[in-house]
This record gives C-alpha cells, structure tokens and sequence, in this order.
C-alpha cells in the first residue's frame, strides 16, 4: 500500500505472506524504516507504527524529518508521533476495503494476522479506532459450517429484528462450545453465537462492549427468559419454591461463604444440574491468568467468593435427588454439592487446577460402590 503521510512525505508497505514471531526481545528487528528527503535516518524504527502493526514492512520518506535529530528525539518527535496516527488510519482502511474487496484474500490474512488486530484493539484508547478494528473481526457462528468465518456486519445483518445483543461464546473447540450449557439457552431462543476460541479474542470483546448500538454480550452472562418449554415442565417434575431456597442456603454453607457468592435456585437453563453466572467473567478469567503462580489458590478464592453466584435447576434430576439426600446422607452429598459447583466451574472456564477434585471423586466413587454408606473413613 502507498500511503501519503500528509506531513510532507510518503510510505510504502506491504504484509509479509507469513506472521513473524514478534516478542520483547526482537522489537528491534521489527519497524519501518525511516528517510528524510531520501536519505536513510534509521534502518528500522518501531516507534512509526502501533505494536499491533509492527509486522508491516516498508519505507516512510518524510521531508519534515530533520537529518540531525538524535535517536532519542526521534522516538518522542512530535513528526514521528504524527506520522504513526496517519499509518495507522490509512492501514485500517486500506484493511477494510480489502475485506469487502477480495474477502478470501482477507480472510487468508487474517487467520495469519488476526492476532495482531485483536491486540491492536484492547491496546488503542480510540473508540473510533476500536470500533473500525472490529469491523475486521472474524468468528466461526452457529449459523455456519465448521470453519466458516463471519463477520460482525454478517452477524447484525442477519440479527433478530428486535436483538440489542451480539452474543458469543468462548470455548476451547466447537465442539465444546455447542455442548455448553451457555449455549443451550440461546439455542433454544433462536439466537445465533458468534464462537471464539483463544483468550485474546475474549478480551477483544469484552474490551469492545458495543458494536453498532448493540451490546457486545458473553453467552454466560445472556439472561433470557424461559421459553415455553422449559416452561412446560410438570411442578411435581421440579422442587417447590421452599424445598429449593432451603437447598440453596445449605449449599451455600456446605460450600462455604469465602467460596461462593450465593446460591440461588433459576430456570436459566435446562439441561444442566448448574451453572454459575459471573457479572465481569472476563474481568476474573484475565486476573486469574495474570496471577502469579504463588498466589494463584489465593487470587482464586478470593475472586470466587466475590463475584461467582452458583444456579440451580430445580427441574433436574440430581438437584431433585440431592435436596432428598442432604436429610439422609449429608456426607455424601456435601461432596455431591462440591462437584456439582466445580462441574459448573468448568463450563464456564474458572476450574485452575482440576487436580484438586480427585479426592473428592474418589470418595464419591468409593461411596457409590459401597452402596452409599458414607464416605471412606
């Protein structure tokens, strides 16, 4: 791409077929290199172009650059400052006529650079600018084949008339994704979810908010009213409204008030004995990331009990089963208790060492073979 810098000078860029490995110790391999009235000032300067862009590979020939300007200068000049914010608008642009201009060629680049568009977008403190990255996004959706990527355009296009949310879901695979109680809901509902599989894109979301008036939304924290079919289900099929507030306290004391923020029973979801809703679950997943190893149980706890409300479905069987065992057989069916809150942990990605639930499996097993005599002594 040609790029007029509109401070009296021009670049030439172009997108390397391959993404670079770009790390802390290599920036300095990396950048444009920088001329003044054709003649070389720096061989590569990282400071012409955001982070996010520092795969780009080209020239910047700028008569406002003087030749005698110290290395040091040169990284806060206001010229360099200026240079950097015009790249940056024209390369979005030229990103986004390309999308709608050859969109196989774009999506072949961003499988390759899409990593650097979701970067560029938690970085930059532009709404503007935020807003024209997404435009760049790519998902595989619910709606689509395996493999197939959207974009949010696509997705708003094709929205529900009366839809105020973009929803998506963060999963490992697919294949995770569509088993996910999160998704079920919104399944049932009519919705289409856009799928994302690494964290960045998570964050890029999250840091996104809105897109187009409506709000970006996490399938964990989509709250949809029961549909009629879950309505459907008989009373007698279903805990009363007293039997399911009294499980509800003694779970939240079996699980202890430094674990859970509360406990309440929902029909949210079908399928599942429970799920825990998380107000900012990006916000927790990022700081349990972030924690060094050391304070790791302790960031978790404390963030649990602080943020994390565990659901229960009144209408499913376990839960049904566990408010009668709780009367007979209160050991067994605190660790039912236990394993039902670290199961919900894991469909919605908090589970940081799912080692420290095999004791407890072990007794469960132990018990269930015994024929529910207790937990082994």
């Amino acid at each position: 791409a040609v790029v007029s810098t509109q401070s009296r000078g021009k670049c030439v860029l172009y997108v390397p077929e391959f993404m670079p490995q770009i790390d802390i110790s290599s920036m300095g391999n990396f950048g444009i290199s920088l001329y003044s009235r054709k003649v070389m000032v720096q061989a590569r300067n990282p400071k012409l172009v955001p982070e996010w862009l520092l795969f780009l590979q080209g020239v910047v020939d700028s008569e406002d650059v003087p030749l005698n300007l110290s290395r040091e200068l040169l990284q806060e000049s206001v010229i360099i400052n200026k240079i950097k914010s015009v790249i940056t608008a024209k390369m979005i642009s030229y990103l986004n006529r390309q999308s709608k201009r050859d969109p196989i060629k774009f999506e072949k680049f961003y499988r390759e650079f899409g990593r650097f568009i979701r970067i560029g977008m938690v970085a930059t403190e532009s709404t503007s600018e935020r807003e024209d990255l997404a435009k760049l996004l790519r998902f595989e959706s619910t709606a689509e084949e395996s493999g197939v990527l959207v974009s949010l355009d696509q997705y708003i296009e094709r929205a529900k008339e009366d839809q105020k949310q973009v929803y998506y879901l963060c999963a490992p695979s697919r294949e995770v994704a569509l088993s996910s109680p999160y998704y079920e809901s919104l399944s049932d509902a009519g919705y289409e979810v856009l799928l994302t599989y690494n964290k960045e894109d998570d964050v890029a979301m999250f840091r996104l908010e809105s897109y187009k008036d409506k709000k970006i939304c996490s399938a964990e924290n989509a709250n949809l009213p029961a549909t009629k079919s879950r309505d459907s289900t008989s009373t007698e099929d279903k805990l009363s409204d007293k039997d399911g507030k009294d499980l509800a306290t003694w779970m939240r004391d079996v699980l202890g008030r430094e674990t859970v923020k509360e406990v309440k029973i929902t029909e949210r979801q079908h399928s599942q004995p429970a799920v825990v809703s998380v107000k900012n679950l990006t916000t927790l997943r990022h700081y349990l990331d972030m924690a060094p190893p050391e304070q790791k149980e302790a960031s978790y706890k404390y963030l649990l009990h602080d943020n994390v409300t565990l659901e229960l479905n009144p209408s499913h069987p376990i839960i049904r089963e566990l408010s009668e065992l709780r009367e007979g057989s209160p050991d067994i069916a605190g660790l039912v208790a236990a394993q039902l809150f670290d199961n919900a942990l894991i469909n919605a990605n908090l589970v940081h060492d799912p080692r420290r639930m095999v004791p407890r499996i072990n007794q469960l097993l132990d018990s269930l073979l015994k024929g529910r005599k207790g937990p082994a002594e």
